[in-house]
């Protein structure tokens, strides 16, 4: 009896509203930062926006750190920037077009999203998936491990985490006012020179 019941509670019905309120809250979420330029963040503001009590934010994400983590996927996954979901890049061709992927992806992302991730605690989200990000570049990286030491792995790494980020995306932009398309193949010129085996690199060299 107690098992038949379970199963009715965690129906597909059920999941679908709670995937939609989740939703509600973290799209309420990116409102409330982008209006407020808030540096914490405010629970009962946003379960206001969302119009759901504040019990059931904490109910969905546990607490203002999960709610923050949370963010970081929403952005990714709304934006089309969560690349990390898709199929890992098999050969350097992939991961050049996923590179422009992003660059696009970026120029199209909605003026209230960018607000958002510009506020510090944009900034926080960002920095709370970025496990994952490393984890798709690293797999990219790994065919190199063979003729660069292990440091010269992790400032390539960085380096291309870099590249694949909005900050560079809209710095090129901002500052030179080129286009997704543009900027997207200078960055793409950065990496292909980075990735030349022998001369760029010494073996130990930090």
């Amino acid at each position: 009896m107690n098992a038949r019941r379970d199963r009715r509670y965690d129906s597909p019905l059920r999941r679908d509203q709670a995937n939609a309120t989740r939703e509600r809250i973290l799209d309420a979420l990116v409102e409330v930062i982008a209006t407020g330029g808030l540096a914490e963040l405010d629970v009962p503001a946003v379960a206001a926006k969302a119009q759901v009590s504040v019990p059931t934010v904490y109910r969905h994400f546990g607490n203002k750190q999960g709610l923050i983590e949370a963010l970081g996927r929403h952005v990714a996954e709304k934006t089309g920037l969560g690349f990390w979901s898709e199929p890992m890049p098999r050969s350097h061709e992939e991961f050049v077009a996923m590179v422009r992927k992003i660059y696009s992806r970026v120029e199209e992302m909605e003026p209230t999203l960018r607000v958002a991730m510009a506020t510090e605690l944009g900034s926080a989200s960002r920095r709370a998936i970025m496990p994952e990000r490393l984890r798709v570049i690293e797999a990219t990286l790994a065919p190199l491990g063979d003729w660069i030491s292990p440091q010269e792995f992790r400032h390539l790494r960085d380096v291309m985490l870099i590249l694949c980020s909005s900050v560079v995306v809209r710095a090129f932009k901002d500052y030179l006012g080129y286009d997704a398309a543009r900027a997207s193949e200078i960055a793409i010129w950065a990496i292909d020179r980075l990735l030349q085996p022998g001369g760029n690199h010494e073996q130990g060299e930090s």
